[in-house]
């Protein structure tokens, strides 16, 4: 039997298991060969973007999704997981990303297998008065996900989505907004999701650059991190100290 000596180590390995599934695919839109961007599907009926200048520090490019009507409206997709039991349960999504407008309808999703079926949806709503901006969530109307932030169009921003016990019926999730990246204003726990759908297993990420004519929506560094339970991890490391008391 396979011991670990160090009881970070057991952890560190439980969280690689755990994150060994999932796979994003050039999130950070760096590889630029081929059809752009590679590693992301044009939904049907939708526009391709184009590749712009990265939004942060190290990266050279970016996504760029304008908005409008049928094909001008832009939007790419990735089912990141290979498998429905590869959904992650638990995980963090991180991003960067700019408005060219604060009139705007840009939109992330979650949706399961294969681009089908809506669990998440999430909008910005800015109105360049102060710190009146918010994120919004669906669940059947936009709600609130986080406030009290100044969403600042042509400047770049960044989103944290932590989701805890997807692919069941409690599942709940929050959002944080930064200005920079290290300082996050989080919202409080939701469970704004499509009807119906809360336990529907989260596969695919979707970005639509919305239907609001001669805007854009631009996306960097995508990274989706799965996270081992944390009740997983702290039974875990009770096992170990059990194990060293013998």
């Amino acid at each position: 039997m396979t011991s670990c000596p160090l009881v970070a180590s057991c952890l560190f390995a439980a969280a690689s298991i755990a994150q060994g599934a999932v796979v994003l695919n050039n999130g950070n839109f760096e590889n630029t060969g081929g059809t752009f961007p590679t590693g992301w599907t044009t939904q049907t009926g939708f526009g391709t973007p184009t590749a712009t200048t990265g939004l942060v520090v190290g990266s050279t490019t970016a996504a760029n999704l304008s908005g409008g009507s049928g094909t001008t409206n832009q939007s790419i997709y990735q089912d990141f997981a290979p498998t429905t039991a590869d959904s992650p349960a638990n995980f963090q999504l991180d991003l960067a990303f700019r408005i060219s407008a604060e009139a705007q309808t840009a939109r992330i999703r979650f949706r399961g297998n294969n681009n089908a079926t809506d669990i998440m949806a999430i909008r910005f709503t800015a109105t360049n008065t102060g710190t009146t901006d918010s994120v919004d969530v669906y669940n059947g109307a936009f709600v609130t996900g986080v406030s009290g932030i100044t969403i600042t169009a042509g400047a770049t921003n960044f989103l944290r989505i932590t989701g805890s016990n997807f692919g069941t019926a409690s599942a709940t999730y929050t959002i944080g907004f930064s200005t920079d990246g290290v300082n996050y204003v989080t919202g409080a726990a939701s469970t704004a999701f499509f009807s119906g759908n809360r336990a529907v297993p989260i596969e695919t990420l979707v970005f639509e650059g919305g239907t609001t004519a001669g805007t854009s929506f631009r996306v960097d560094n995508v990274s989706l991190i799965p996270e081992p339970s944390i009740v997983g991890l702290g039974g875990l490391g009770m096992l170990l100290v059990l194990r060293r008391r013998r």
